[in-house]
């Protein structure tokens, strides 16, 4: 009897470094190799994610990603689809330079206002 495929929410660790700030990894179930260990990605330092909250939120793009086909179960933030579209698309796919970099500008230029209006 085959199992049925679950959706996937993947698992969330700080790391410490010898040297530099401890990172976010995000490790997850491999589904066409389910006994080898899961594979981790590095989402980035506690600079750029300061909690974990902030750090849950960057990896919903992977979390739609290694879902991909299987129904959702909860609402994927609109900021989950950008670090999507920017990783399968722009940074993946066959765009040509000047139009990587326009989309790029395009996306991250009203998040850079967004930041600079909070901080002051």
């Amino acid at each position: 009897m085959s199992r049925r495929n679950r959706y996937q929410f993947g698992t969330l660790e700080l790391r410490k470094r010898i040297k530099g700030p401890a990172v976010w990894i995000f490790r997850y179930r491999d589904r066409q190799q389910p006994a080898v260990t899961r594979p981790a990605i590095t989402l980035g330092t506690v600079e750029d994610y300061r909690s974990q909250t902030e750090a849950r939120r960057a990896a919903e793009g992977l979390r739609l990603q290694i879902n991909n086909g299987l129904p959702l179960r909860e609402a994927v933030t609109f900021q989950g689809l950008i670090d999507r579209y920017i990783r399968e698309e722009i940074e993946q796919g066959e765009l040509a330079h000047t139009t990587k970099e326009t989309e790029l500008n395009r996306i991250t230029a009203p998040m850079h206002r967004f930041e600079q209006r909070e901080k002051s």
